[in-house]
């Protein structure tokens, strides 16, 4: 290959670099423009925060992954199967990753416990959808932690 060929495909990499990150852009702002979406984190593995945008619909909070281009969500917890068992501050490690004044929830669903991060407001819409669940739903008491 010529330095001309390589010079060409080198720039054709990182036009295709360039596209992929303002995807990811334009796709976390499409999501967020919903109403009922908040950005939140959630833990994938012991050491690993991912940024993600949640949305409320019905009985569901679907939480697509900001990088990433699939259209489904990476989670889906359902109202009903949901108890947050737990609300804290995050600690010095979380802090290194997660924004200022992010609080943690604990939340046990039939699968797993998962850790969501969100702002204070976040979470206020968070207990309060779980609040309005409709009657018949058990409702579940914060532990403040």
């Amino acid at each position: 290959m010529t330095t001309t060929g390589k010079l060409i495909a080198a720039s054709l990499l990182l036009l295709l670099v360039v596209l992929l990150v303002i995807s990811f852009f334009v796709r976390r702002s499409l999501l967020l423009r919903g109403i009922g979406a908040v950005e939140m984190w959630i833990k994938l593995s012991p050491r690993r925060w991912s940024l993600g945008v949640g949305w409320f619909g019905g009985d569901e909070l679907s939480w697509y992954r900001v990088f990433s281009l699939s259209p489904r969500p990476a989670r889906v917890l359902v109202r009903g199967q949901l108890e947050v068992v737990e609300r804290r501050q995050q600690s010095e490690r979380d802090a290194i990753v997660l924004p200022r004044a992010t609080s943690i929830l604990a939340c046990r669903t039939p699968h797993r416990l998962e850790l969501v991060a969100m702002s204070p407001g976040a979470v206020n819409g968070l207990l309060s959808w779980l609040e309005a669940q409709p009657p018949g739903y058990p409702i579940h008491d914060v532990k403040a932690g």
